[in-house]
């Protein structure tokens, strides 16, 4: 394993003797709470033949009709099933993803690559029946954004409230907080559960920390008490897991969708859809810069930093890196992208 990040941040850098050590953002370890808890296998099987975003309606519905108890069982099995029906569609375009193209086709690019998607949708199409058992899913790119953004949060945190949970209103409210840093609406909500005696400061926890979070917070922790090769592990641990989500949030931005087709000509609306497939994966770097509440500028490329400051102190004596890690790879493909983009819709607008 160290092997492995060893020569990946050796490609990535030039080697200097580290001036200064990284800077370190305080950041505070939480827990994850498991939203199956408490949920049956008959009852999850049961749940898993409802699709989520009827069981998020149907949570709205209760919370305007001041259900409360309603409103948090639906709300519940909502993020659960959403989580559950995204996994299982991540695996299956993982699955089917490469593909392989009988050369039927030489000399013909344009039917290759249309065979190629072709094969690809069939095979998705085929593998999500059998893992989802022909859930619906179409039509619900409004509630899956909301789903993304954490919405069902914003509801539940208020449910508990009028419950009497303050344990559960205040981890749901701050983990709504953590991908919507500027809703003051919320801030002033955490700011009043933390007024009530009876609030514990254990009891804001972000519910939906990814491991790749908890391996990189493990990974500051050791580092700030000078425990390297605990760090190093923590660390290359936090970049293999960070790389897993990101490719899941990538795959994400396949879903179908809703948009209004204005132009005729194929290939430009193919183009169209595709720059819209771009832009939502780029947005995968900012989704995944959010921690503890905070917007971390050039997370990865910071990972990097502390893993190479790491490998130094762990006596990797020729891995004297500083200067051009990661961050340079990062904008250099960023601003390539963002110009294609750009390009693209200017052409095309």
């Amino acid at each position: 394993m160290s092997s492995y990040w060893l020569l990946l941040v050796c490609v990535l850098a030039v080697c200097e003797f580290p001036g200064c050590q990284p800077e370190i953002a305080s950041f505070a370890p939480t827990l994850v709470e498991q939203h199956a808890e408490g949920t049956s296998q008959e009852e999850l099987q049961e749940l898993l033949g409802t699709p989520y975003f009827e069981l998020y309606s149907k949570g709205k519905d209760a919370y305007l009709d001041e259900e409360w108890d309603r409103c948090v069982w639906f709300m519940e099995k909502a993020v659960m099933v959403h989580k559950h029906v995204a996994e299982h569609k991540f695996r299956c375009r993982q699955r089917c993803f490469n593909q392989s193209v009988e050369p039927s086709f030489n000399g013909h690019s344009t039917l290759q690559m249309m065979r190629k998607f072709m094969k690809r949708a069939a095979c998705n199409d085929r593998c999500e029946q059998d893992r989802l058992d022909g859930m619906r899913w179409e039509g619900v790119n409004e509630i899956q954004d909301e789903m993304d953004a954490r919405f069902p949060y914003d509801y539940m945190q208020l449910c508990y409230y009028k419950l009497g949970d303050l344990q559960k209103a205040a981890g749901s409210a701050y983990t709504f907080l953590q991908m919507n840093l500027n809703h003051n609406i919320m801030r002033t909500n955490i700011a009043f559960y933390r007024q009530i005696e009876a609030v514990q400061q254990e009891w804001f926890r972000d519910r939906e920390k990814n491991d790749w979070k908890h391996k990189f917070m493990d990974g500051m922790d050791h580092y700030l008490m000078n425990q390297f090769e605990d760090a190093r592990d923590s660390l290359e641990a936090a970049l293999e897991l960070w790389y897993e989500e990101y490719e899941k949030c990538r795959s994400s931005c396949e879903r179908p969708n809703n948009m209004v087709i204005k132009k005729n000509d194929l290939w430009l609306s193919l183009t169209d859809r595709y720059v819209e497939l771009l832009l939502c994966r780029r947005n995968c770097i900012v989704r995944m810069s959010h921690i503890e509440g905070r917007f971390v500028e050039q997370l990865l490329a910071n990972m990097f930093h502390y893993l190479q400051y790491v490998y130094f102190q762990c006596k990797y004596t020729y891995m004297y890196c500083y200067k051009f890690y990661l961050a340079n790879l990062q904008l250099q493909f960023t601003t390539q992208l963002t110009d294609s983009i750009e390009t693209q819709l200017n052409r095309h607008s």
